[in-house]
């Protein structure tokens, strides 16, 4: 569990996210010696020089990549960064734990640049951080993961986590982490934010042809949640219209002037007589229509970003010619 891992964790911060406690929120660091040792060991096993490991920098921000390329001079090791969508059996077979945990991080960040964010947080699961030369970087790719597949809550711990270290980052990462942040510690998060987020997850999965349970999930959510909104639309446009209708009828005043007209400003008033139309009953004449349905929908999404509204737009397009 990450909070028997944490360094200055309590109660008081999850009662109070602002208090200092939060902030003591941390994470251990191997003393970078140790770590070395146990890479060296497996270098020397390869039929590596284990000194390669000696001139690498291990307070830089790029000290992960500069151990995975040593790393890449075993064939083994190799094989399993050059395959990683395969890479799962092969990384087992990796007995010296400092380096399967290496390679296991690499291999995640790999599959999260190609999108398949679930088998990389299976992956980075597996990983024990105290064995990485910068386990900063697992914590990174765990809130992208988390934060990608839609399940805030997780999202949220880490995100709050690396916001307390954000000192200890990578430069190239910060902005990122503080982005995520933003996103998820909105408060009253706008449902249509959640319906393009999932959108954008469930799109992923089509891409990649997983047509899975959790992708059916989360349609039924979309099209629950839009129905919704729409149906609370259509109550506010009913009661508009009642609101409308109300002010429009005649005061009592010019009911007992007879219907006679005076001239104003606007020009003579004229009897105003409204043609009456059956409304029938079936309950559905407020109902909107499908080309309304769509303005509302657009109208939903205007306060919403560009690439959200692409997004809705290119979802909606798709489930139409579903239906063709």
């Amino acid at each position: 569990m990450l909070s028997s891992w944490l360094v200055g964790t309590s109660v008081q911060a999850q009662d109070a996210p602002n208090t200092k406690s939060e902030r003591l929120i941390s994470w251990p660091v191997t003393p970078a010696q140790a770590i070395k040792n146990e890479l060296q060991s497996y270098l020397a096993a390869n039929g590596e020089d284990p000194r390669t490991l000696d001139s690498l920098d291990w307070t830089s921000t790029l000290i992960h990549q500069q151990v995975v390329r040593t790393l890449k001079s075993v064939r083994s090791a190799a094989e399993i960064l050059e395959t990683p969508k395969d890479a799962n059996k092969k990384l087992i077979s990796i007995k010296n734990s400092y380096v399967r945990n290496v390679l296991t991080l690499d291999v995640a960040m790999q599959l999260v640049h190609l999108y398949l964010h679930d088998e990389a947080i299976v992956l980075l699961d597996q990983i024990d951080f105290n064995q990485l030369p910068q386990p900063s970087l697992g914590l990174i790719y765990k809130n992208i993961c988390y934060h990608q597949l839609v399940e805030t809550d997780k999202a949220r711990l880490y995100a709050e986590l690396l916001m307390a270290n954000l000192d200890r980052l990578p430069l190239r990462y910060k902005s990122m982490t503080v982005s995520i942040y933003g996103h998820l510690m909105k408060q009253n998060e706008k449902p249509l934010t959640r319906v393009a987020k999932l959108m954008s997850d469930a799109g992923r999965r089509q891409h990649l042809e997983r047509q899975t349970k959790k992708v059916l999930d989360q349609e039924q959510e979309i099209v629950k949640t839009l129905d919704k909104l729409i149906n609370d639309l259509e109550k506010q446009k009913k009661q508009m219209k009642m609101a409308a209708d109300s002010n429009s009828k005649p005061s009592s005043q010019e009911q007992s002037s007879g219907g006679e007209s005076k001239p104003g400003i606007a020009g003579p008033k004229q009897n105003g007589d409204v043609e009456s139309k059956e409304q029938g009953s079936d309950g559905n004449w407020g109902d909107l229509s499908q080309a309304e349905k769509a303005i509302a929908v657009k109208s939903l999404t205007r306060e919403l970003p560009p690439h959200f509204q692409k997004l809705l737009n290119a979802y909606f397009q798709k489930l139409a010619e579903e239906k063709k």
